[in-house]
């Protein structure tokens, strides 16, 4: 009896090691698939915006399809409307140097308030980055609710709309809740795609550049001269988050499969060797290159471990408990 009672403690003890080794990775997953189902729903919505944007007839307007079921509701006269102020805010800011933006708290204030034009939240669009397999939606203004459900556009940085003289500062966690959002940000390289998509359009962009720098380098992240352009932005590295690592990347026409074919019909010749000469580099601000690549390293590491380690504790306890099972038949 007593030998029975000591098994099966035995299993309880290996079960609960197998449930606290699975436990985090069952939570991504089931983040995870929270985070689809809010993201099919809201592409349903972006579905319903596009074809109001595109609608030409006066019948079409006046059905003014609505995103959620309440009196507000969002028109095409609202999205022209929309975007022409998004691209009048983009001369502003770049003919005013930015100016306001100062601090963190520029980052929380949304530029514009989507309630007036008929939106339910503040979200404009979707974010892609097939090299990170990821996808979020795009809300405005950095504020920490904001945070906790997708990637944001800072406040007092361009609108997704596109153009000369603009620079769309995207930033999202490095996980949150299981949810990866901009975890994997070292992986992408330079002539990676990122798509943005609007109720507009989907523009694509195609990544120039990486730079790891102080949380307070403002001037990293402002507009730059006749560029037309993206910069991702999270913390680094990855659980420490004492700097920022900065994606740079430009607007092409369409997905580029070869990363060596950047902007051919935008850019000059010079242009296009200067690119290839910068390819697969890194700029570094703060610290030396050596340093910086430790970090890059210690948290690619740390990814690893976070994201493997329970599969691989959970399979050895698995195999531990078929071990014993097996042990203890062969004895009777």
């Amino acid at each position: 009896m007593g030998k029975k009672i000591a098994q099966v403690l035995a299993v309880l003890i290996f079960l609960c090691g197998l449930g606290f080794l699975l436990y985090p990775k069952a939570t991504e997953w089931h983040a995870a698939y929270e985070n689809n189902k809010v993201m099919e729903d809201f592409e349903k919505d972006l579905n319903k915006l596009q074809n109001i944007a595109t609608s030409d007839s006066e019948e079409d307007n006046t059905e003014k399809e609505s995103i959620e079921d309440n009196s507000n509701e969002v028109s095409k006269e609202k999205l022209d409307k929309l975007y022409q102020n998004m691209e009048s805010y983009n001369q502003q800011i770049y003919q005013e140097g930015q100016k306001n933006l100062k601090d963190p708290f520029a980052y929380e204030v949304p530029s514009f308030d989507l309630k007036e034009y008929g939106f339910q939240n503040n979200v404009i669009g979707a974010i892609e980055i097939p090299k990170m397999e990821v996808k979020l939606p795009l809300y405005l203004g950095a504020s920490t609710k904001n945070m906790t459900k997708g990637a944001v556009i800072l406040g007092e940085t361009s609108m997704p709309v596109g153009g000369n003289n603009t620079n769309v500062v995207i930033a999202a966690h490095r996980g949150y809740k299981g949810i990866p959002m901009f975890r994997e940000i070292e992986t992408v390289e330079t002539g990676d795609i990122i798509q943005i998509t609007t109720p507009w359009n989907t523009l694509f962009y195609q990544v120039t550049e990486q730079k790891i720098v102080l949380p307070d380098e403002i001037k990293e992240i402002l507009i730059q001269d006749e560029k037309d352009m993206i910069t991702l932005l999270t913390c680094h590295p990855y659980t420490k988050n004492s700097h920022r690592y900065l994606v740079y990347a430009e607007r092409c026409k369409k997905t580029v499969e070869d990363k060596n074919e950047k902007f051919k019909d935008n850019n000059s010749k010079e242009e296009e060797i200067n690119y290839k000469k910068g390819m697969n580099s890194k700029e570094y601000n703060n610290g030396s290159k050596e340093e910086n690549e430790s970090e890059r390293s210690q948290s690619e590491e740390r990814i690893w471990l976070e994201t493997y380690l329970p599969i691989i504790g959970g399979g050895i306890i698995l195999l531990l408990i078929v071990l014993g099972i097996l042990v203890t038949r062969k004895k009777r």
